[in-house]
């Protein structure tokens, strides 16, 4: 498998992805330094004027954050809309088009996937939003090369006798692949596979760290064939925490059944 390292630059839709994640999180970043600028005004001032200086700052902050909380309601909603309208275009587009590259369906999803989302190219560091800087300068530090990340992804054992295929570290959270091969995938075997992940996978053993789950199948059973019912399965019987996306091993390439 070739090193994401000689990939070409970032397509213009996957840096409206990048740059606009990164905008929320600089939003957010400054309007916590307001906040704490201005308290720090605040009890600056309380000794002299305890009670006018309370007024002044609610008058001034008051319009401000209500506008942002507006503004940024709004934005984020749209945000949301825009990306989920990428990762379905761009899963149909590329899964279906694209000569995937790879010795294993571990492999192959990754590099299929590796043109949807940035978080699985070995330079999303370089377009990574300013606050994890830590995390860029101990990458760095630390350097693997991304051949190495990948080949200790794959084949991860997770529990006594069952394996995935991949189990990809991003900085925001593990992408995981698994391969149910010839097997009929059913709902009880996308439900072990949740219970098993969300247990092993976790931040700090409290928050479940998992990006995105990508199942691979050559045949699903018949409910999740139809749309309607598919729909419900995932959002009732399933109830994860994170994205699924249900992918079809064909004869030659994937076609993409559900999209988290």
């Amino acid at each position: 498998m070739q090193e994401n390292d000689s990939q070409s630059s970032l397509t213009l839709s996957q840096q409206a992805y990048v740059l606009t994640a990164s905008l929320r999180h600089i939003v957010y970043g400054l309007t916590i330094f307001l906040i704490i600028t201005i308290g720090y005004f605040i009890l600056g001032t309380l000794v002299k004027e305890p009670v006018m200086a309370l007024v002044s700052a609610v008058i001034i902050i008051s319009p401000f954050l209500v506008f942002v909380l507006i503004k940024s309601r709004r934005f984020y909603t749209e945000l949301r809309t825009w990306n989920e309208q990428y990762i379905d275009t761009s899963y149909t587009v590329i899964f279906s088009t694209t000569i995937p590259k790879g010795n294993t369906n571990g492999e192959r999803v990754i590099y299929l996937a590796s043109f949807i989302f940035p978080q699985l190219r070995a330079d999303y560091i370089d377009y990574y939003y300013v606050f994890n800087f830590a995390k860029r300068f101990w990458n760095r530090r630390f350097k693997r090369s991304w051949k190495e990340i990948i080949n200790s992804s794959l084949n991860v054992k997770v529990e006594k006798g069952y394996n995935i295929d991949v189990a990809l570290e991003t900085l925001e959270g593990f992408f995981i692949v698994k391969d149910f091969g010839d097997g009929i995938v059913t709902i009880q075997d996308l439900k072990q596979l949740i219970m098993i992940i969300s247990g092993r996978f976790r931040k700090n053993y409290q928050k479940i760290n998992i990006f995105r789950l990508i199942v691979v199948a050559k045949e699903y059973d018949q409910l999740f064939l139809n749309r309607d019912s598919l729909e419900k399965i995932i959002d009732t019987e399933l109830k994860a925490k994170f994205k699924i996306d249900l992918i079809v091993q064909e004869e030659v390439g994937y076609s993409v059944l559900w999209v988290g």
